[in-house]
C-alpha cells in the first residue's frame, strides 16, 4: 500500500488528535474518580453514627 505524503500528514494529524482526546478524556475520569471518593467519604462520615450504609473497602475505586 502505497501512501501519499497527504496520507501521512492526514494520519499525523488524525493521531495527534486521539492522543490530545485521550489525554483529557483521561482528565476527566479522574475528576469523577475524585468527585465520587469525596461524595463516598462524606456518605460514610455522615452515616458513621448509624448501621452504616458502606461497609469500609465494600467500594472499590
Amino acid at each position: 500500500m502505497d501512501l501519499s505524503l497527504s496520507d501521512i500528514c492526514f494520519l499525523y494529524s488524525l493521531i495527534r488528535h486521539l492522543k490530545a482526546y485521550s489525554a483529557d478524556m483521561e482528565k476527566q475520569i479522574t475528576k469523577q474518580r475524585i468527585l465520587l471518593r469525596c461524595t463516598l467519604l462524606v456518605i460514610v462520615e455522615v452515616d458513621s453514627c448509624g448501621q452504616g450504609l458502606l461497609d469500609e473497602g465494600a467500594v472499590d475505586i
